[in-house]
Parts: C-alpha cells; sequence; structure tokens
C-alpha cells in the first residue's frame, strides 16, 4: 500500500480530538496518521517511530500528540504539522499506555516494566515515577481534578496513584484477567475498567467496591469508554462488536457491528454523537452512537501474514488478514494462486488435505470453506457451522474445527457432514492438531489448557499460565510441543506426560513447527524472533522481522518460512541463519510468468 493510503496494519487506538474534528490512530504498521473527522481524509502520516505503534493520545489543546511503541520509544508531535519534537526511550520496554494531564502540563506513559513515568508536557523532560505495578501497564486516565491517575494493567489490578506524593492510594481488585482500560465518570466518583476476562466493571472511588461486574461480550474486551455525558459505556471486544451499556447497572442497551476482525479500541466524540472503533483489519470506522449506522471509514488494508501452511508438493498456503488467500511456490518465487473474499469474516486458519490439491479455511463468519486448488477458488464447498471457527485440521477424510465456545467438530471433509461434537474447553480454541496417524487430535485454547483426545478419551494438560495458542506433533507421534502467551513452549509425550519447558522468547509464542527428520523445533513469536531448538536446547535466534511474528512452517530439514504482520514472508536457512523475503501480495503468479 501506498505510505499516504490507510495503514497496512491492525490499528490499535483511535482518538478524537479534543475539538472533535481530527483523529489520531496508532498501528502495528509503525505510524500514526492523523485523519479529518468529517470525510476520513489523510492528513498526516507521523513517522518516527521503528516498530509497531500502540498508542497515540492527544492534549488538551490538541497541539500536540505523545504516542509509544513496541521497542518502547515514547515520541512527542506537533499534531498542527506532523513534526516530531521530542523523541524518548525510557527503557521500561513496550509502552501500550499514554495520557495526558487535563492542564496539559504533564503526559504519562506506561510500560512493560510496570512503571508509570510522567513528563514535561513541553519539554519532555522527565518529572516522575510511579510504582506498584508488577505486569504491562495498558491504561492511563487523569482524574478531572488532574490530583490523580489511575492505571490499569496485565497484573489484573487497578491502582489510583495520588500524584502529589506519588503513593497508591487505592488498589481495585476483581479482574480475573489483565486489566485493559480505565475511564473516570465526569463526576470523577466512579471508574470503569475492562478485561480480557469478558468483563465490564464499575468502581465506587470513595469505597474501592465494585457498583456493579457485567459479563459484557462472549470474547477479551480490550477498550471501555464513558460516553461524555457520562450515561453510557461503549467496549470493544475480540467478538467483533461494540456493545452500549447504561453506566447505572451495566445492562446491555444496544450493539453495533461493521468490522471483519477483532475490534481493539473504541473512543466518543467529543459531542457523544459518534463512536470511533479501530480494529485488526485496519480499518478505522465511525458509527453513529445513537442509530448505530456506519458514518464513514478510515480505509486501510490489514496485510499481516497470520497463516502458513505446507502441503506434500512443497507449496504453501498463505493466509492474510485482509483475507488474501495466496499459495506458493517458494523456491520458483511466484504464486500458483491468489483469492479474496472467500470469507465474510477473518481466516483464523488453513489445513491442506493429505493429497495437497485441497485447502480448508476455518472464519469466524461461522464456517468452514473447502476449495481444490488445482481448479477454481471460487467452486467453494461450504460447511456453515454454529459458532466462529479459530482452527481447522485434515487427517484422511476428516476435519477437525476449533470453535469460538471452546468445542471441537469433527466433520467429513467431502460431504460436509459432522461426525462428532466434544466440548474439551471452556473457551475458545485457538489451535487443533491431528497426530500423525491421525487417532488423535490435539488443542490448545484460551483457558491457557492443552487436550488430547483419542475417540473418547480426553485428558486435559494444565501447565500454561496463560493462553495456550499454536502445537506441533513430532512427525512419528512421539511427542507434541505447545506455545502460550506466557512466553513458553511446553513439551509433552504421546500420553500427555509433561516432559519440558522451553524459554527464550519474551511474548506470545504465536507459531510452532517440527521439521520432518523429528530433529529441530522451531517457533516464532510476538517478539519479533524465530528460534531454532534441537533435543531440548536452543540452537538458533533467527532475527530480521520488524514487526510481530504469527505465522510459521518448516519447509523440509534445514529451512522455514516464516510470516510477520510486517506483510512479508522470510525463508530461513536454519544451518546458517540467512533469509530471503517474500512479500506474498505482491508475487507474480505463475501464469503471468509463461
Amino acid at each position: 500500500m501506498s505510505p499516504n493510503a490507510g495503514h497496512s496494519a491492525p490499528i490499535w487506538m483511535i482518538n478524537w480530538s479534543p475539538a472533535g474534528d481530527r483523529l489520531a490512530t496508532a498501528s502495528e504498521d509503525g505510524t500514526v496518521r492523523i485523519w479529518r473527522a468529517y470525510d476520513g481524509s489523510l492528513v498526516h502520516v507521523l513517522a518516527g517511530h521503528e516498530d509497531g505503534v500502540w498508542s497515540a493520545t492527544w492534549s488538551p489543546d490538541a497541539q500536540h500528540l505523545v504516542s509509544g511503541d513496541d521497542a518502547g520509544r515514547l515520541c512527542l508531535w506537533e499534531a498542527a504539522t506532523g513534526k516530531l519534537l521530542v523523541q524518548l526511550e525510557p527503557g521500561g520496554g513496550a509502552i501500550l499506555a499514554t495520557g495526558w494531564s487535563p492542564r496539559g502540563d504533564l503526559f504519562a506513559a506506561g510500560s512493560r516494566d510496570g512503571l508509570v513515568r510522567l513528563y514535561d508536557g513541553s519539554s519532555g523532560r522527565l518529572r516522575g515515577r510511579l510504582e506498584g505495578h508488577t505486569g504491562l501497564v495498558k491504561d492511563l486516565a487523569f482524574s478531572s481534578c488532574g490530583r490523580q491517575l489511575a492505571s490499569s494493567s496485565d497484573d489484573c489490578d487497578i491502582r489510583i496513584f495520588d500524584l502529589a506524593s506519588g503513593e497508591t492510594r487505592l488498589v481495585l481488585r476483581g479482574h480475573a484477567h489483565a486489566a485493559n482500560t480505565v475511564d473516570y465518570t465526569p463526576d470523577g466518583r466512579s471508574l470503569v475498567s475492562c478485561s480480557h476476562d469478558r468483563s465490564v466493571r464499575c468502581w465506587d472511588l470513595a469505597t474501592g467496591r465494585e457498583r456493579w461486574a457485567v459479563q459484557a461480550h462472549e470474547d477479551d474486551i480490550d477498550a471501555a469508554r464513558i460516553s461524555p455525558d457520562g450515561r453510557l459505556v461503549a467496549s470493544a471486544s475480540h467478538d467483533r462488536s461494540v456493545r452500549l451499556s447504561d453506566i447505572t447497572n451495566g445492562a446491555r442497551v444496544g450493539e453495533i457491528r461493521g468490522h471483519t476482525d477483532e475490534v481493539e479500541w473504541v473512543s466518543w466524540s467529543p459531542d457523544g454523537r459518534t463512536l470511533a472503533t479501530a480494529s485488526i483489519d485496519a480499518q478505522g470506522r465511525l458509527f453513529d452512537s445513537l442509530a448505530g449506522g456506519l458514518v464513514r471509514v478510515l480505509e486501510g488494508r490489514n496485510l499481516a501474514v497470520s497463516t502458513l501452511r505446507t502441503n506434500v508438493r512443497g507449496e504453501v498456503a498463505v493466509v492474510q488478514d485482509d483475507r488474501t488467500v495466496s499459495v506458493i511456490a517458494p523456491a520458483a518465487g511466484v504464486a500458483l494462486l491468489r483469492a479474496g473474499d472467500l470469507h465474510r469474516q477473518a481466516i483464523k486458519d488453513a489445513a491442506w488435505s493429505p493429497d495437497g490439491d485441497q485447502l480448508a479455511l476455518a472464519s469466524l463468519d461461522g464456517s468452514v470453506s473447502v476449495f481444490d486448488v488445482r481448479g477454481r477458488p471460487e467452486r467453494v464447498r461450504r460447511i456453515e457451522l454454529e459458532r466462529g471457527a479459530y482452527a481447522v485440521d485434515w487427517s484422511g477424510a476428516t476435519l477437525a474445527i476449533g470453535l469460538s465456545d471452546g468445542s471441537v467438530d469433527l466433520y467429513d471433509a467431502e460431504r460436509g457432514m459432522r461426525l462428532a461434537h466434544f466440548h474439551d474447553h471452556e473457551d475458545p480454541v485457538y489451535a487443533v492438531a491431528f497426530s500423525p496417524d491421525g487417532r488423535a487430535y490435539a488443542s490448545a485454547a484460551r483457558d491457557g489448557l492443552v487436550g488430547l483426545r483419542s475417540g473418547r478419551a480426553f485428558r486435559s494438560l494444565a501447565g500454561h499460565e496463560d493462553m495456550a495458542i499454536s502445537l506441533a506433533w513430532w512427525p512419528d507421534g512421539s511427542r507434541l510441543a505447545s506455545g502460550s502467551r506466557d512466553a513458553t513452549i511446553r513439551l509433552w509425550d504421546a500420553t500427555g506426560r509433561a516432559q519440558g519447558v522451553l524459554r527464550g522468547h519474551r511474548l506470545t509464542v504465536w507459531g510452532l513447527a517440527v521439521t520432518p527428520d523429528g530433529e529441530r523445533l522451531i517457533s516464532s513469536s510476538f517478539d519479533h524472533d524465530v528460534r531454532v531448538w534441537r533435543d531440548g536446547q536452543p540452537e538458533r535466534v533467527l532475527s530480521g522481522h520488524r514487526r510481530q511474528v504469527g505465522a510459521l512452517a518448516a519447509l523440509g530439514a534445514r529451512r522455514a518460512i516464516s510470516g510477520s504482520r510486517e506483510g512479508l514472508c522470510r525463508i530461513w536457512d536454519l544451518d546458517t541463519g540467512a533469509s530471503l523475503i517474500l512479500r506474498p501480495h505482491t508475487l507474480p503468479l505463475a501464469k503471468e510468468t509463461r
């Protein structure tokens, strides 16, 4: 995409300017963009970050923006011109949270080390540190009087700091998972928070007690914001919806849909008439807050490579987050097929048929599509499901499908008939993998558990401290590896007995693969690295990606392919660490090269 077009990777945050005439978006593509609210046109691209940008917030007078990125860099910008004024590297790791005091004399930044740092609003000079959190700081909110600061964290706590003393005045506990955002009510008496535990909670700040707590969504909630008049709460969720709740009791009063993937942020216009949303689909959307209708789209195209799967012919299926599916021949550097719009919502996984002629795609739209890659991709067999699908694998004539409600369904791949239904988990199943002999399958779920099922026999494997996301079997079926958001890889034998833990990644282990000879385990992570392991020990770190690496596949015994949120793939030589870059969306089609 042209740098002057929309974002090319997920948008993590969107915020209105104080006057409501502009919007700022922060994206994984490493930029902050400023848009005109009235027509959605692009005003500035703020390029100064070298990593994904998590946060971008306006000063109260709209003269400045402050932004924080995944590498721990903090940038202060002149909003009118897009000029970079100050760049800081506090040294505390990724900065997901920024915010301004009501007078604009301070801005705050929360980082991975659990500290909140305070800076002079004009010079960027460090003014102080607030300590207390033991995990990544996710959000910050100054009270309207400017004397207090609320923060939320991966440690599940919400802290209210007294800015005069720097001490913690109050700790709010109740969330069972990461506390993602905090927002004061206009009168300053209450605070609203949300969490990956799917709840929105309202707190009485005089007593520290909950006024109410509701399970507001069916999946993680990333943001919750109070309307300017203090009557409603808007929450944004991985279930692709924004829901409106009554501030007095949390009762749902409305729902807005439109994004094709997880909604990461929501923001009210200053007059309360319009909601702005940000999504993994790389688009910002503006909705009428009363009628729920779409007002405007801030265009973008998410080119992130989310899935890589190899077949018996050595071809690779590449799924990108704009719902484009390509089949590439890595050695020739060409695409054999490229198809889009096969699903209405995000495609989360892919699986090859044993003969390598058919490809199955699992989508959040509640279906799995199956098509012949040697024929016409528009001739699709579609399996309609009762829930969104996160995962799919293929063994013999059977598909295993991991669903958003925690169940795994087995289907006849040719006839599309359901063969079995197992409710193996309580939370979404993010990965399924048949054992090489097809007699069992493993499942990895949001609840952190790995499931191992053979017929009616099921075993739940506990050990991960956070979501279980990725799986890989050894070719002989003797061992299984699982990757997690806890940044570890756990090894299990075929019966489910724990065999060890591999540590080295700093963030979520999103991809796992074992080479066909069983000699090497390969892992990819949101820390940007690919790691190679042999006999349970680290062998090599493959560095080169500049964004989160979410997709991985082995290409024989000595090569692997990885895909990242840069929208590119790297083919690695596992012996030397050398790599070759491929951009799936620009590869020539094979028929065009003849």
